[in-house]
């Protein structure tokens, strides 16, 4: 991947992020209409989301663990702290979670 499209998709990916951040504070209709706007946006990138849901396994190569709950012998994910990215079959960041 060249460095210029990894910065353009890096910017997109920080822009999706604060956005979100803003949508669980102030709940305007404005803001989740853009929201979406840049999701779809993303998707024209033939960029795709890593989103985990709660009590799926671990996965090393597409989450990174940035608390344990308890350790146990299967990891499990109890919470997604951020979504993680895949640009065409790289992953550009993994998604963020917290396990048990």
């Amino acid at each position: 991947m060249k460095k210029y499209k990894k910065n353009i998709i890096f910017k997109i990916i920080d822009i999706i992020d604060n956005l979100e951040i803003l949508n669980v504070y102030f709940k305007k209709n404005f803001k989740k209409i853009f929201l979406r706007f840049l999701s779809f946006s993303v998707k024209d990138f033939d960029i795709r989301t890593i989103k985990p849901n709660k009590f799926d396994e671990y996965n090393p190569y597409i989450h990174q663990a940035v608390f344990l709950y308890k350790k146990e012998r299967k990891l499990k994910i109890y919470k997604v702290l951020k979504k993680g990215y895949i640009f065409r079959s790289s992953i550009i960041r993994p998604a963020l979670v917290c396990l048990f």
